[in-house]
């Protein structure tokens, strides 16, 4: 449960993977499982404080393999708020 109410508070809806450019979706790998990490408050010098959580996304490797044969990889955290990228160079992976 406690899983469950760190990834609302984040808003974040779902991780996924895709080749890069891939817009239609059609190679979307979705995660065997995203987990959690606890929340960790910090603060800045004027005392402004932040909880930051993180995410763990753990995916089929073979699936992984596949895309990276011929394509740069893009991670896609979809959140409440729209969808964050990241790229991966296919040969540093």
């Amino acid at each position: 449960m406690r899983t469950a109410a760190n990834l609302q508070a984040t808003g974040i809806e779902t991780i996924v993977v895709r080749p890069r450019g891939d817009s239609e979706g059609r190679r979307t790998v979705h995660p065997l499982s995203v987990d959690m990490m606890d929340g960790t408050t910090t603060a800045n010098l004027f005392g402004a404080s932040i909880e930051l959580f993180g995410a763990v996304a753990t995916f089929n490797s073979d699936d992984i393999r596949r895309i990276v044969e011929d394509a740069d990889l893009e991670a896609l955290v979809i959140t409440l708020n729209g969808e964050f990228k990241c790229n991966l160079d296919d040969t540093r992976l």
